[in-house]
């Protein structure tokens, strides 16, 4: 071999190593995401008479006039939200409250915006008199269904019914396995007695947590919902007993990435009477966010709120607030009372 050819082959073979070394590289530092999202829809109900439930206010012949024009304006809104909400693709995991059926959540994922996806839904039937209910939407080409389990719950008045917590187990394309639990807790409406059943409800679902934990400590564990409290609220703060600083965190205990939004920076999902509440929230279990080599990972600072400028009220005094479909019987015709909320989770090769 001449020194020239010599000289070629040991420039190419160079070139090759250095290419390898870059693709292993790159393939080493790839990531999966998954997009967690929660969204009080307000009141997504159908037209049709249930004679199960009190949706009487929610029907054509209803105080609301709740026609088929304006349950498809709404569904149209809430799919052009669900389409923004945490990146590009829409959320991957998306829980939903103030749903009527299951039927309201397969008419919302068939529309235009929403449509080519392959969604899961895990519903079921709730309780609750008017019929409102919980939901969890997955895209299933990556996500599987496990189980499906309603948290009990006690209230202080045995005769009232609430809304159920849906609990499902769900396994990751990569053999990862996380509860997500879909909460949405009594209304502050009642003072004192609705705050006892808000811990009441926390108090049912930390015991839930606690057995599982018990049998399944590496287990992954995603809180999210309408809990009608904030986080510094003794529901979640004590109850729960859910951490905002990470040093406090320890292994079985709870963190959430929305204090920070909510008690430092003053941001909410809900205004009520020209003050924010932050009462939609995603919790994670401790492993989340303290996770070392290859495991799911909170993204710091992921946690948001959506919160786009159509989906604002542009005058009057509630100006940046939700623009809702309803101000008190008054149709406005827009998205919903609450922004919804989202974060993101990382999991590296």
């Amino acid at each position: 071999m001449t020194s020239k050819n010599t000289f070629l082959f040991f420039l190419f073979f160079i070139l090759t190593f250095l290419t390898n070394v870059g693709y292993a590289q790159k393939n080493k530092s790839k990531s999966q995401r998954l997009v967690f999202g929660f969204y009080n829809v307000e009141n997504l109900f159908d037209t049709l008479d249930d004679p199960k439930i009190q949706d009487e206010e929610f029907l054509p012949s209803g105080k609301n006039q709740w026609s088929s024009s304006r349950y498809l304006t709404k569904l149209e809104h809430l799919s052009k939200v669900v389409s923004n909400l945490g990146s590009t693709n829409g959320p991957d995991i998306l829980g939903l409250c103030e749903i009527e059926n299951r039927m309201v959540v397969e008419h919302l994922f068939s529309q235009e915006l929403l449509k080519n996806t392959n969604w899961g839904i895990a519903h079921f039937d709730s309780r609750d008199d008017r019929g409102i209910d919980v939901a969890l939407v997955y895209k299933a080409d990556k996500i599987k269904l496990l189980s499906l389990t309603r948290v009990p719950y006690k209230m202080t008045d045995p005769e009232r019914k609430t809304r159920d917590i849906l609990a499902a187990e769900l396994l990751m394309g990569n053999k990862d396995t996380f509860f997500v639990l879909v909460n949405h807790w009594p209304s502050r409406r009642g003072g004192d007695a609705s705050e006892q059943d808000r811990c009441l409800m926390a108090k049912q679902e930390k015991h839930f947590l606690d057995s599982v934990f018990l049998i399944r400590p590496k287990v992954n564990f995603v809180l999210m919902g309408d809990f009608n409290d904030e986080p510094e609220n003794k529901s979640i703060d004590v109850v729960l007993d859910v951490k905002h600083e990470i040093q406090a965190l320890l292994p079985g205990t709870l963190f959430n990435p929305f204090w920070n939004l909510s008690v430092v920076e003053n941001l909410g999902t809900y205004n009520y009477q020209q003050a924010w509440n932050q009462l939609d929230q995603i919790i994670l279990s401790e492993n989340l966010i303290l996770g070392k080599g290859k495991k799911w990972k909170y993204v710091p600072n992921s946690a948001g709120i959506l919160s786009l400028p159509w989906m604002k009220e542009t005058e009057g005094k509630y100006i940046g607030s939700p623009y809702r479909t309803f101000a008190g019987a008054k149709y406005l015709g827009g998205y919903s009372d609450h922004f919804p909320v989202y974060l993101t989770l990382e999991f590296k090769n």
